[in-house]
């Protein structure tokens, strides 16, 4: 757990968020919020997995290193290898879990309650939550949008933002994907292929044909890291091969964050069942 205490701490997440991940914020009625150190699971080195699902389900934070991108937190499916967009900050991400725990015990419970006092949800935010689980319960049109969701550039629950209108940058959220895009982003945000607009010119590590491993050292060799870092983040890799690539590319760079990150994903990979044939 002390490893991942410095990981979420160099993510700069507010104490509050820091508690809750490590459980010290009590989570009531949710079950799909346990801790991630209960079990790992294989996993790309731009996911840090923050909670574990009732299956194998990871909910956590996407970030990218190299590139401009803005990290989000996303869920993943394991048994679907990709990945989905939930939230682009902290204020969203609670404001959902409040949600669903309305949508589950059908009304402002003391539980709710205190839970939002425990992480310092405002009471006044709150009760712009149960009006808008209210309008929407009861099949009503809304007349705003949730809480700390008015920006156009994560996707609005219940569809109040319709895909055509996102203006966020990540692939799986839109309805086309410009090529482009696919330059700064790995095959685990993209569920459909067919979305991109020109699939001649995708980048070479979203194709399914390509040596992975071979692809990474090649652009290693050429120190381009942001391009060995999405082939590493790519489906096709054995575990073995992803720990010994992670630590190559830490060689490269003098990122305090990526030093932490890609040490957290090789410490908890050794301490865990998976055998290292395995892929992702």
């Amino acid at each position: 757990m002390n490893a991942l205490k410095q990981v979420i701490k160099e993510l700069n997440f507010t104490e509050d968020f820091q508690k809750l991940i490590l459980h010290q914020i009590k989570i009531p009625i949710l079950d799909t919020y346990n801790p991630v150190w209960e079990y790992w699971y294989p996993h790309p080195p731009c996911l840090i997995p923050l909670f574990l699902g009732t299956g194998a389900e990871y909910t956590g934070l996407l970030h990218h290193f190299f590139c401009d991108r803005k990290q989000i937190f996303v869920d993943e499916s394991l048994e679907w290898s990709y990945f989905s967009e939930r939230a682009s900050n902290e204020k969203q991400f609670v404001t959902l879990m409040i949600l669903d725990m309305l949508e589950i015990e059908e009304e402002l419970t003391e539980e709710i309650e205190q839970f939002c006092k425990d992480i310092h949800y405002s009471e006044d935010d709150l009760q712009k939550i149960v009006t808008y689980w209210d309008e929407y319960g009861y099949g009503k049109e809304h007349t705003s949008p949730l809480v700390y969701f008015t920006d156009k550039e994560t996707i609005i629950p219940f569809g109040d933002i319709e895909r055509s209108g996102y203006e966020g940058d990540f692939p799986a959220s839109m309805n086309h994907i410009d090529t482009a895009l696919c330059y700064n982003a790995c095959n685990f945000e993209i569920e459909d292929i067919n979305r991109i607009t020109d699939l001649k010119n995708i980048p070479n590590w979203l194709r399914e044909d390509t040596d992975k491993k071979a692809l990474f050292y090649n652009y290693l060799s050429q120190n381009k890291l942001k391009e060995a870092w999405f082939t590493l983040n790519s489906k096709g890799w054995k575990l073995k091969d992803v720990a010994e690539a992670l630590m190559q590319l830490r060689d490269k760079t003098n990122d305090k964050l990526f030093h932490q990150i890609a040490d957290y994903w090789v410490y908890t990979y050794e301490l865990s069942d998976c055998d290292e044939t395995e892929e992702y």
